[in-house]
Formats: structure tokens, sequence, C-alpha cells
């Protein structure tokens, strides 16, 4: 309430694998998002984590909290303190231009997104490709990306009831956009125990999973 500067770092965002059952991290989003003046970032490597991390300390109109995965970081080498840049507030990043449909993704599922749209591209289509990292506040750029695509995929570490994709159709809504939008995203369960990788295709976290709904989506242009 007071908008105090507090730091919220959420380890073990997403599936953790054989942590077990019970230390998914399949709900924050959801039960953060809905909180008034808080930020809720995803970092969708292990430079952003840094980029993100540093902004946060700086930030001073409110809580912020980062969810990161448990295991290896994607990304670059070691940046020292002075060279890591700070995020815009609240702005996503265009990482591949395209005219065929828009995959918007958060944390894990942005280098999924960018895989699937290499090999969508193979097949002949062109999607544009965001990675968001911020899921509050939602960048609105993604009004635009979105009418310029004309139908959106959602990709998600997170349970799909509040979560990312949740809170772009909220977006849309809000701004009368009327597009096809589809999520890909846990499922409404407590997810089992296992390899992480092996759990995420079980969930349908995968690049055959996006680009399956894509193609769908496509399709029914």
């Amino acid at each position: 309430m007071p908008k105090l500067p507090v730091v919220l770092a959420i380890d073990r965002a997403g599936l953790v694998g054989e942590d077990g059952e019970t230390h998914h991290g399949a709900f924050d989003i959801s039960y953060l998002r809905h909180l008034p003046n808080i930020t809720v970032m995803s970092p969708a490597n292990q430079s952003e984590l840094r980029m993100m991390l540093k902004s946060a300390l700086v930030w001073n109109r409110g809580p912020v909290a980062i969810r990161y995965p448990r295991g290896t970081a994607e990304g670059e080498a070691d940046l020292d303190l002075e060279s890591i840049p700070i995020i815009e507030w609240g702005k996503a990043r265009s990482l591949r231009t395209g005219s065929h449909g828009a995959i918007f993704a958060i944390g894990s599922g942005v280098s999924l997104a960018l895989e699937a749209a290499r090999q969508l591209e193979a097949a002949g289509l062109s999607p544009l490709v965001v990675d968001a990292r911020f899921v509050k506040p939602l960048d609105s750029r993604l009004l635009s990306w979105a009418r310029q695509a004309g139908f959106v995929v959602t990709v998600e570490e997170n349970v799909a009831a509040g979560g990312f994709g949740s809170a772009v159709l909220e977006l849309f809504a809000q701004n009368d956009l009327q597009l096809p939008v589809r999520s890909i995203a846990l499922p409404d369960r407590f997810v089992e125990h296992g390899p992480t990788l092996l759990l995420r295709e079980e969930c349908g976290l995968s690049v055959e999973k996006i680009k399956a709904v894509f193609l769908e989506l496509e399709q029914k242009k």
C-alpha cells in the first residue's frame, strides 16, 4: 500500500524438474499480477536477469517481482555491474519481425518461440516474435504488433488462469481489439515429479506445440 521499493527475487519459476511436484513455480504470475502498484518481470536469459535486477534496485515507485527458473541460465557471459544497462520500464523487445501471426512469450518461453519461428520460416511463414519481459505493466505496443500480425500465440511457464496470456487478453479487451489468441501454458493441475524437459513436453510447452497452434490459427485466417 505505501509503494515501498521492495524487490522480490522469485527462484524456481515454472517447472523445477526433480525438485518435486511441491516445488513447481506454476502460480506466481497469477497471484502477483493482480496486486496494485506491483511490477512483474520474467527474464528470457541471464543477461536479462541481470538487467532486471539492476533496474529493480534503482526503481523507487513500488514493489518489483522478478521470476526466474531453476537450472543453468541461457545467454551471454558475465557483465561487470557498471556495464549492465537499465531496462526501459514496461517495455517489451521485438526479437523478430514478421507478417504471418505473432508469438508473444516470457521467460523460458522466449527461446521456444524463437526456435518455432525459425522452423515456421522454413515452411514459408514469417512469425513476429516478442519477448514481453514485463507481465505487469504490459507494453501497449503489443496492441500494434498484434494488429499487424492478425493473430497471437502466447507462451509462458505458468498456469493459464490469471497468467501472461490472460493479461494479454485483458489488454486486448480493454482496447476493443478482437483477434484470435491462443495461450500455451501449464495445465490446470499439479504437475508431477520428473525431468524438466520431459515435463515441459508433457505439458505442451514445446516447439512442436507452438508450431501446431500457430499453423492452426494461420489456416483459419
